[in-house]
């Protein structure tokens, strides 16, 4: 009851104090004589953290309670602790995971080599740098609050409550040195020693309690240092000496049975030696001194593999250009140096640094399998050749690394683009690159080949294709006569000059056939010949005049007829007409469609690409002919473009000229064309779609059929009037319009209103309601004032029930809100009161 700890007869007693009948029973002498001891129950809040706090009445000892660290007290009546010395009889050291720990658990160091006073081999007690003396501060406080969870409380009070730094005075028939003890954290206790023991001067600034000391952590990683602040990685043999071979041993055996000498990993050479190089790489790496060179060895890890060519390159390459991350100092790079682990077996960590990712976009990878790289820059994008066993003949295998491009591909830096891919010339560089190149090792641009690869603009001052060029006049397959010069002019930087040789039997001249000239350019143009595609004079093959032919064309091409030259005839696609005649119509429409008015009112024609269908229905509506408003920018170029979006000439992805071409395999010979309809006419419910047949082509989702399906394109009709034909595109429905054109209002309600069309409405050629009918089909508001106001319509007629009365309709503010003055079905109307809606 002395303790620092307010404890009260309920503490050990609890639910027999007084007043309690366990309390009344055991003090009643007229029952009998009481006999001890007490009825003990021990109160939760002391309960220990491994089980609840008993007493066992035989021995009159206590177990699972906190204050005495959850082991068995001694005796209550004749048993002592001698709190100065006896410290481990409640104090334990959780040196193993496999003991529950207790909240006065000593923890830190205590449980490391010789600081563990459990340990018998140890000659070491607690009292060798811990004072409990009665008077001192750690005794003072040292019951203080045995009723918390939490036995160290915080650094408040006189004396600072519980602090062990507050009991710590070194005994100085043991520990040598300065002896001090600084806390240096806001954690209780956890300072630091400055003093001398196991031969290892200590720091109270890098030797907190908790942290390791000298018996250091493994694994020893970058970053992490010795008690005397010495790294793993910068070892000295003169550090090794002074603090590492008390345990460990550079070969051979360790002193200390445990610690592994450094040959374990380091196979080759002691790592503190300064011959072993940077970082040590050549105790573990074969290779000359001067590292990165890259290994020369032929087994993990010093298998040199591609590693000296590529080390050799004029590009500066290091280890971390491809083990990026993994490099001595990292995780990657210790764990597989690591052989107390296991065996190492490789290929090492391969990680390629982004600088080298190819244009395509893919990451640069490595195939551990096949050990191959893929999507790297200075390869072209392409799979190398296998790092231990590949090669590549640079002076000849071009097509390894160097793709030629068609469009077709993703571009990567180094593709061999402009001219490269047209026509013989793609054929020509598949086959033999050197053709036109020279690659031996004298020339300018194989010395320069690899100088730049770590840039993504792979043509520089110093790597011109134009120094390779030197033009093979023996190819029998493609012979080269005439100049045979190239010239770089300040016109066209950078290799992108001119040939002055005869080739394929035309004479080229480097003034106007510089080699990246736009795809069309020069007498053998691309094929197909695209619409953003040039003639040597700047002509597009859609624009073509007959002067332009003569000047351009005619040298490998005639009009028409039986072709007496290398090019096709033009009738093979324009079969109708000479295109370069301007009676043909603005874009040659009239060389292959029929109709002298094709571009406004479409094709007249009974065939494919001519079938008339309901072209000129369609295109005599007020929808298409009208002057004012004007149509939507989409349509104004082509009404052609109505329906058939993206597929007109000059279409970015050539639908129009590859339905043309008849020179292309799989060409439409009975149609139907390509169909895509604008979304101006896109219906309320959805797109606007189609079916797409040679006989019978329908749409849907258009807002003129109020997004119903339409009669056959090619022979389907809708006869226009009241009678019948009306709900072929109007839908009468009820509550809210489902399509822009629906029949709402009392249409259908109640039932009487739905009649056939014509009791009320006069849809009669001479009618405004008729004549402006089609007239803004292209817009979302089918009603527009003063057009197409269904009142324009209203005529009261016949029927089973026909009307009488005034027979008028009157329109107030609301577009078609109008209301009726009539009689029907025995109710007479008056326009005030019965609007429509």
């Amino acid at each position: 009851m002395n303790l620092a700890t307010t404890l009260t007869c309920d503490a050990c007693h609890a639910g027999s104090g007084t007043g309690t009948a366990t309390h009344y029973a055991n003090a009643n002498t007229r029952i009998g004589t009481p006999a001890p001891p007490a009825s003990v129950s021990v109160d939760f809040q002391f309960k220990a953290k491994n089980g609840n706090p008993a007493f066992t009445p035989a021995t009159l000892t206590c177990s699972n309670v906190s204050c005495h660290g959850g082991q068995t007290t001694p005796g209550w009546q004749v048993g002592t602790l001698n709190s100065a010395t006896q410290c481990t009889a409640c104090h334990g050291v959780a040196g193993s995971a496999a003991t529950t720990a207790q909240y006065n658990d000593a923890f830190g160091r205590h449980s490391l080599g010789s600081h563990d006073a459990t340990n018998a081999a140890n000659a070491i007690a607690c009292t060798t740098c811990h004072n409990m003396a009665n008077g001192s501060p750690g005794a003072l406080a040292h019951f203080k609050y045995l009723n918390t969870t939490a036995v160290d409380g915080v650094a408040t009070g006189s004396p600072a409550d519980q602090l062990p730094s507050g009991t710590i005075v070194f005994n100085p028939a043991i520990v040598t040195g300065p002896g001090t003890y600084t806390v240096t954290s806001a954690t209780q206790g956890n300072g630091g020693c400055a003093l001398t023991c196991h031969t290892h001067i200590h720091a109270a600034a890098v030797n907190t309690w908790t942290a390791s000391g000298a018996s250091h952590p493994v694994p020893f990683y970058a970053g992490q240092t010795d008690n005397q602040g010495n790294a793993h990685l910068t070892v000295t043999a003169a550090v090794f000496t002074a603090t590492c071979a008390t345990c460990h041993a550079t070969s051979g055996t360790s002193p200390l049975a445990t610690a592994p000498a450094c040959t374990v990993c380091h196979a080759l050479a002691d790592p503190t030696q300064v011959a072993t190089g940077a970082g040590t790489c050549l105790s573990c790496h074969v290779g000359a001194p001067g590292l990165p060179a890259g290994p020369t060895g032929s087994i993990y890890p010093n298998i040199v593999g591609a590693h000296d060519k590529h080390m050799a390159l004029p590009t500066v390459l290091t280890c971390n250009t491809c083990h990026a991350n993994a490099g001595t100092g990292t995780t990657l790079h210790y764990d597989a140096a690591n052989a107390r682990v296991a065996p190492p077996t490789g290929p090492a960590t391969v990680s390629i640094d982004a600088t080298y990712n190819a244009q395509s976009g893919a990451v640069a990878g490595f195939n551990v399998a096949a050990l191959t790289c893929s999507s790297t820059s200075c390869h072209g994008g392409l799979v190398t050749p296998n790092w231990r066993t590949g090669s590549i003949a640079s002076t000849a295998q071009c097509t390894a690394c160097h793709a030629i491009n068609y469009g077709t591909t993703p571009s990567q830096y180094n593709d061999a683009i402009g001219r490269h891919a047209w026509g013989t010339h793609a054929t020509a560089g598949i086959l033999d690159c050197r053709i036109c190149h020279d690659m031996t090792l004298a020339t300018p641009g194989a010395q320069n080949h690899f100088a730049e690869l770590n840039t993504t603009a792979v043509s520089s001052t110093n790597k011109l294709p134009s120094t390779t060029l030197k033009f093979n006049l023996g190819n029998a397959t493609y012979p080269i006569t005439g100049a045979a010069t190239y010239t770089i002019n300040a016109t066209y930087p950078e290799g992108d000059g001119g040939c002055a040789l005869t080739c394929h039997s035309l004479t080229h001249t480097d003034a106007n056939n510089h080699w990246a000239m736009p795809k069309g350019s020069g007498i053998a143009h691309p094929v197909p010949y695209l619409y953003t595609d040039l003639s040597t004079g700047g002509h597009q093959h859609q624009a073509v005049t007959f002067a332009v032919f003569n000047s351009e064309c005619a040298a490998c091409h005639d009009l028409g007829g039986v072709s007496t030259k290398s090019g096709p005839t033009c009738n093979v696609c324009h079969t109708l007409a000479d295109p370069t005649a301007v009676a043909t119509g603005a874009g040659t429409c009239l060389s292959c469609h029929v109709g002298a008015n094709f571009k406004t009112m479409g094709p007249t024609g009974n065939a494919w690409p001519n079938l008339q269908g309901a072209h000129p229905t369609h295109l005599s509506l007020l929808t298409f002919t009208r002057a004012t408003p004007a149509l939507p920018p989409s349509m104004t170029a082509s009404v052609c473009s109505a329906c058939h979006v993206g597929s007109v000439p000059g279409d970015p992805a050539n639908t129009h000229y590859s339905n043309a071409n008849k020179r292309l395999v799989g060409h439409p010979v009975a149609g139907p064309a390509s169909v895509s309809i604008d979304p101006t006419f896109n219906a309320k419910s959805g797109t606007a779609g189609t079916v797409a047949s040679a006989t019978a082509f329908t749409c849907s989702n258009i807002s003129c059929h109020g997004g119903q399906v339409t009669p056959g394109w090619q022979s389907g009709t809708m006869t226009v009037n009241a009678t019948t034909y009306c709900i072929a595109c109007h839908k009468i429905t009820s509550g809210t319009a489902t399509q822009y054109n629906d029949a709402t209002g009392r249409h259908n309600n109640p039932n009487d209103h739905n009649q056939t069309c014509n009791y009320c409405h006069d849809m009669t050629q001479a009618k405004q309601g008729a004549i402006n009918h089609f007239k803004y089909l292209d817009t979302s508001a089918v009603r527009v004032s003063p057009d197409q106001l269904s009142s324009d319509t209203i005529k009261f007629g016949g029927g089973s029930q026909p009307a009488t009365g005034a027979l008028t309709y009157t329109v107030n503010a609301t577009i078609g809100r109008g209301g009726c003055a009539l009689s029907c079905h025995g109710k007479t109307h008056t326009t005030g009161s019965f609007v429509w809606n």
